[in-house]
């Protein structure tokens, strides 16, 4: 007999092992932004070059800004 209890644990730890990878790697392009914008770049490029909204890279200034 196959054992549901754990199929569905194992496929509630794939999806919440996925959205801890996706909040990851978006944490990691917003670190980038302050350095994009010093060589130069304008926010509606760095939102291209990283496939970010623009307000989500304008909201990670705002909250970096002493």
């Amino acid at each position: 007999m196959i054992d549901t209890t754990e199929i569905f644990d194992d496929i509630h730890e794939s999806v919440a092992v996925q959205q801890y990878a996706q909040q990851y790697a978006q944490e990691n392009k917003l670190e980038s932004v302050s350095s994009l914008l010093q060589f130069g770049l304008s926010i509606q490029q760095i939102a291209e070059a990283l496939k970010l909204p623009i307000d989500v890279i304008e909201a990670s200034q705002k909250q970096r800004l002493p």
